[in-house]
């Protein structure tokens, strides 16, 4: 029965159809949807354009819009209703396709009631999901952050989907709450919502959402005048009431790019051309304000020092009190809740960033100190390569290119082009320090007894180095590891195995005398073969396979010059050769080798000390030698006796000796005489040497003289720059004016006397004529002889003699 009254209704629908296509074909008067409700007394009727169908033959509200418009309207949807069905549960009202204003459109065969402006719908909900008041208070929610209203601006920005789309979200929204019944999920609403991802985020933020809604917003419902039918809500902004906004409270916050408050920006909140706050920002304080709902513009009119000034930011006040981003302008600018977070950016730093790296040969892990190795076998097959890259430094979380190359690596540099290369991208770690694994395969190729090193190198994919200072990057940031001495980084094939050869080091000072404290390191290519400390009195033994090797001494025993690396050879018969002694005194025989340190150069110090004799007269440390001013005049026979400590043994010095006039404890104008001669210094060190000056002239009485003496080395005997050879003269001084060892002191000139003869001959004169008159005549009774006098006379001018030539010494 329900089959053949089903049948009967498609019949009757298709008649009505075909009626209304035809019907222009038989008359002028074109029919219109009105014209079809023109005697019914309700006032709406429901529509869809597009021509959708549902496959019960009821429009699809998934697919086509509803719409609503008064009975007798042409109205095909510009100044229509937009419309929602209220009761998913119940009958879908039937439609009619008709032609209409030129274009196909569902009528929905039902006429609807208008209720205006209704306090509430939860009395028409068959299974609401909600209590009355939260019924109520959610479906205008729906309808007013919902298609096609988005007073909320939730279909804005990147989170917007298509018109049609944001429609499906609002009606599956609806019926959510009108339909759900009490155990009704959100979830399970969303995830069983067949549509897209972002289709199902705005059903999510449409069921979620718990915004205050404007005073003027009103919901209307049609009830459908045919029982068991939907029926059907709207929404709109009644324009008869002047909304009241409420001030919404909300906070800004500038920061830094460490998300502390900072202090110092200057900020203003604009709206149009108008200032409606400003502030200056403080240190660990953000801003609270209140704002109505609507559109801002954040100006930052100045930034703290060091900081950049951030364009300015439309951000948007909501309803319901939430603040989101318009448009960020370039910035760092998150909204989250009522909270709008504005970060100022420092001035641009350029990434630096260090790679280190631990390469794995198969089953062998690298280390600083030691290669990874794989034997000659095991590499003829190919060897499983893997890279560790420990990175720090790098930009947080952006990308990076990272390409590893293996180079074979002959004496401390790579050669030739890569044995194999990797390439793969990785995102560096919020923290900008971490490790990446680049596994290189199977590398083949590798060659017994060769070493070979991981170069690695990152690139980032963006911009991230700003060369110019413009605080914008615009090169990328390249780090690099490429150090072929890293053993880290190395993997070394081992040779075929052949026996290893015991032999001997000695290392011996200039005696032959095995010395303690060198610390010596035995090396193959980069490779430490073995290291040991120096006992006096005992050599060391070990164990090398033939091959070149390198005697390396990290540290001298005290007092002892370290040698320079030295290169032999262990060769196949057990015995040592020496390939590059480099300089050292290091002698192979049989398989001993015998290293010798030499000591540590010591620069000679050595004193000097004189002794001038002058004719005869000789100095000594409490007297000058003097010579008269008489004996000056004529010349004076100078000889130095310099007493040498300290000096080399048996080198040769150049001596020079100068005579120079003192005056006032110092010397003054140029040398009276000058003296050179080369001496051989005694096996000792010490000895007398005599420098002769010959006969000086020149020297003036009353005046003092001094020697001073230099003696110079022929050869170079002072090491300067601590490199164990000699390369300046050593020089030896004793230049003092005011040792008498040294001096020579021209006495004053003595005033002229007469001439002691001829007193003499007076005094012999006198004598005589007393003699002659004797002879004559007798001195009488009572008369006086004149003799006694004449002896006095002489006496007297003796004495004066005497005293006149002391004094004359003494000065």
């Amino acid at each position: 029965m329900r089959k053949k009254f089903s049948g009967l209704k498609k019949i009757f629908v298709f008649l009505i159809t075909f009626i209304n296509i035809v019907s222009p074909f038989l008359s002028s008067q074109l029919v219109y949807a009105a014209d079809i409700s023109s005697t019914n007394t309700v006032k709406y009727q429901a529509f869809t354009n597009g021509g959708y169908r549902h496959s019960s033959n009821n429009y699809d509200v998934y697919s086509g819009a509803l719409f609503l418009r008064e009975l007798g309207s042409r109205d095909t949807g510009q100044n229509s209703i937009t419309a929602f069905c209220f009761n998913a549960g119940r009958t879908m009202p039937p439609e009619i396709t008709v032609l209409d204003a030129g274009f196909d459109s569902v009528i929905v065969n039902t006429k609807y009631d208008r209720e205006s402006n209704v306090s509430s719908l939860y009395e028409y909900s068959d299974s609401p999901a909600l209590n009355k008041e939260e019924f109520n208070k959610k479906i205008k929610q729906i309808l007013y952050n919902g298609y096609p209203t988005n007073g909320s601006n939730f279909n804005s920005g990147t989170d917007s989907i298509s018109l049609s789309a944001f429609r499906r979200a609002t009606q599956k929204a609806i019926w959510a709450y009108t339909d759900g019944g009490a155990d009704m999920n959100i979830d399970n609403v969303v995830d069983h919502f067949q549509f897209p991802q972002n289709e199902k985020n705005m059903l999510r933020r449409l069921l979620e959402a718990t915004n205050d809604v404007p005073n003027n917003f009103v919901v209307d419902f049609y009830r459908a005048d045919t029982q068991g039918m939907q029926n059907i809500v709207t929404g709109r902004i009644d324009s008869s009431t002047p909304e009241v906004p409420k001030e919404k409270d909300i906070v800004i916050s500038k920061v830094n790019l460490g998300g502390e408050e900072i202090a110092g920006a200057k900020i203003q909140i604009n709206q149009g051309n108008k200032e409606v706050a400003s502030w200056t920002s403080e240190a660990g304080k953000n801003h609270e304000l209140s704002l109505l709902p609507g559109d801002y513009v954040f100006h930052e009119e100045a930034a703290p020092k060091g900081y950049v000034v951030v364009t300015d930011i439309t951000f948007t006040v909501n309803t319901d009190g939430t603040v989101t981003v318009k448009d960020a302008n370039g910035n760092k600018v998150v909204a989250a809740n009522n909270q709008l977070t504005v970060t100022d950016e420092t001035e641009y730093v350029n990434p630096t960033g260090t790679l280190r790296t631990t390469v794995k040969a198969d089953s062998t892990v690298a280390n600083a100190t030691k290669a990874a190795e794989v034997t000659a076998e095991k590499a003829a097959t190919g060897v499983e390569v893997t890279d560790t890259l420990t990175y720090e430094g790098l930009v947080p979380e952006k990308v990076y290119s990272v390409t590893g190359e293996l180079y074979e690596v002959k004496d401390g540099q790579v050669v030739g082009t890569a044995k194999a290369t990797a390439t793969k991208e990785f995102t560096v770690s919020k923290e900008g320090k971490g490790e990446w694994q680049l596994a290189f395969g199977q590398v083949t190729g590798l060659e017994a007894g060769k070493t070979y090193v991981v170069y690695e190198t990152a690139t980032s994919k963006d911009n991230l180095v700003d060369t110019n200072k413009d605080n914008t990057p615009e090169e990328k940031h390249v780090v690099e590891h490429k150090n072929p001495g890293d053993k880290a980084q190395t993997v070394v094939v081992t040779p075929e195995v052949p026996k290893e050869k015991d032999i001997v080091i000695s290392k011996v000072n200039l005696g032959g005398e095995e010395i303690a404290g060198a610390k010596i390191q035995i090396n193959q290519g980069n490779k430490e073969v073995a290291s040991w400390t120096s006992e006096a009195g005992k050599n060391h033994e070990l164990s090398l396979l033939p091959g070149d090797y390198v005697f390396h001494e990290e540290a001298a025993p005290k007092g002892y010059v370290v040698v320079t690396d030295i290169t032999f050879t262990v060769n196949t018969d057990g015995t040592v050769t020496v390939k590059d002694a480099n300089g050292n005194k290091v002698v192979a025989a049989n398989n001993q080798l015998t290293v010798t340190d030499e000591t540590e150069y010591v620069n000679p110090t050595g004193t000097l000390r004189t002794t001038v004799k002058a004719d005869s007269t000789v100095a000594n440390a409490t007297k000058a030698a003097e010579v008269t001013a008489e004996k000056a005049a004529t010349g004076v026979e100078v000889t130095d006796t310099l007493t040498y400590e300290g000096l080399v043994p048996e080198k040769v010095y150049s001596v020079t000796g100068e005579l120079y006039e003192v005056k006032d404890g110092q010397v003054v104008g140029t040398a009276k005489a000058t003296a050179t001669k080369e001496f051989t210094v005694s096996k000792e060190g010490k000895g007398e040497w005599q420098l002769a000056f010959g006969q000086v002239t020149g020297l003036e009485a009353g005046k003092t003289y001094v020697v001073y003496e230099t003696a110079t080395s022929k050869d170079n005997l002072v090491d300067t720059n601590k490199d164990n050879t000699p390369e300046e003269k050593h020089v030896v001084e004793h230049k003092n004016p005011g040792d008498k060892a040294q001096t020579v002191v021209v006495t004053p000139e003595v005033p002229k006397e007469k001439d002691m003869s001829e007193l003499a001959n007076r005094v012999r004169s006198s004598s005589d004529t007393s003699s002659s008159n004797s002879n004559t005549s007798l001195p009488k009774t009572g008369e006086k002889n004149n003799d006694t006098l004449i002896t006095i006379g002489i006496l007297v001018l003796l004495g004066m003699f005497v005293i006149l030539t002391y004094k004359k010494k003494k000065l």
